[in-house]
């Protein structure tokens, strides 16, 4: 009996369970070769996430998924390359050429002087 709500209630689990798997993948990444190499690389594993959910997936009136790759793979392409392409072009020129002093992205630099006037060492 507990079984079979387990196996009822499993399809709700499954799409948190997988972001919760990219968050991590994400977390234990950061800073790696492969983080540095290909930067873009969590685009790619949640595409291949969804694309083997959609066929290790059974449903009750299974039809061909065949179509729904392409369609993922489009949709995806677009997503991570155009629109990042645009918003990129759009919001980068406005925070370079930011009228303020300071830029607000930028890291602030640590003193060069102490309070007493003696030059920090780095």
């Amino acid at each position: 009996m507990l079984a079979k709500k387990f196996i009822n209630w499993l399809p709700y689990f499954i799409l948190p369970g997988a972001g919760i798997a990219l968050g991590v993948l994400y977390l234990t990444m950061r800073g790696s070769a492969l983080a540095k190499t290909f930067p873009f690389y969590g685009s790619f594993v949640s595409l291949f996430i969804m694309i083997t959910l959609e066929r290790v997936w059974t449903w009750r009136h299974a039809k061909s998924q065949r179509h729904m790759i392409w369609r993922d793979l489009t949709s995806t392409m677009v997503q991570t390359f155009l629109v990042g392409g645009v918003f990129g072009a759009i919001l980068l020129p406005v925070l370079l050429n930011c009228p303020t002093r300071e830029k607000p992205m930028a890291r602030k630099r640590p003193p060069t002087m102490s309070a007493a006037g003696h030059e920090l060492v780095p």
